[in-house]
């Protein structure tokens, strides 16, 4: 009978969140979550208005210090990811599709675009005027910003595919 596999408890295919597999997933979605999320943020920051003595737009006292708690306790953690999500999704990717290097360089890629996009603001990332010193003028979106969230979004769809596929070439 088909699917009959699945009514016995014995999936041709392993549960998508089990194992290395599920491990490397939710780190990947918590990566690239945590990226949209940060920088949805400076985009928000930067349709407020300016105040003197201000860093850009001045958010609600609220969202400012759920902002300065997400920075101690999410930043630090999402800057080191990268390393361990390489290791993890390359044993992850190995081990499911043995002899097919694509997948496995796909991965790199995908993890080194995150991390490019992660130091972007390191790397001649324009950034608004509203960030600026001195200046006291109207809210200026940050649209480069918005694409940092659209990057971020498509690393974390990659490596969800990636991972995705790399447990459907199992053979059994």
């Amino acid at each position: 009978m088909p699917g009959s596999q699945y009514l016995t408890g014995s999936p041709a295919r392993p549960p998508m969140f089990a194992g290395l597999r599920g491990f490397c997933l939710i780190m990947a979605v918590c990566y690239a979550a945590f990226g949209v999320v940060g920088w949805a943020y400076v985009l928000y920051l930067s349709t407020l208005p300016v105040v003197p003595g201000g860093f850009g737009g001045s958010a609600p006292s609220w969202l400012a210090s759920l902002a300065a708690l997400a920075t101690v306790f999410v930043l630090v953690p999402w800057l080191l990811l990268p390393a361990p999500l390489l290791v993890a999704g390359l044993a992850c990717i190995r081990r499911a599709a043995a002899g097919r290097r694509g997948s496995a360089a796909g991965w790199v890629l995908a993890v080194l675009a995150g991390v490019a996009v992660e130091l972007s603001p390191y790397l001649g990332y324009p950034g608004p005027r509203a960030f600026s010193a001195g200046y006291l003028g109207p809210p200026v979106p940050d649209w480069a910003a918005l694409g940092q969230c659209a990057l971020f979004l498509c690393v974390g769809i990659a490596m969800v595919v990636l991972l995705a596929g790399a447990g459907g070439r199992r053979t059994g």
